[in-house]
């Protein structure tokens, strides 16, 4: 072995991806948890690979692919509403309700959502 080498193998992009997705729909949302899910979860151990990166390896691929993961999730909610797994009527989150200070500026209604939509269709197309 090249004693030049340090570290560990790169991790799979393509696995990286599944699991976050994956992390993202199950709500598991920080990256040291989804480490430990990594370890814990069979679904998780399954959509790796087996593999284990660690929580800065996972957090370093999200920020450093935020934008391609982005327009990447855009896609995937495309083509599951396309193929009617899912619709755009309705999105909810488990009722808990929570003293936040986000703007409201920033909440969508249906009618924001899809000019929105409207509005990246181009970007995507491209």
């Amino acid at each position: 072995m090249n004693k030049g080498l340090r570290g560990q193998l790169p991790y799979n992009p393509r696995t990286a991806v599944k699991v976050l997705f994956y992390a993202l729909a199950t709500g598991t949302f920080s990256s040291p948890q989804i480490a430990r899910r990594l370890y814990d979860d069979v679904a998780f151990r399954y959509l790796s690979a087996n593999t284990r990166p660690d929580f800065r390896t996972i957090d370093n691929f999200r920020q450093r692919h935020r934008e391609e993961m982005i327009h990447l999730f855009a896609q995937l909610v495309q083509v599951t509403h396309k193929a009617s797994i899912v619709t755009l009527r309705h999105v909810s989150i488990d009722s808990t309700r929570l003293k936040a200070s986000a703007s409201k500026y920033k909440a969508m209604r249906y009618a924001r959502l899809k000019h929105e939509l409207e509005n990246l269709k181009p970007r995507l197309d491209s």
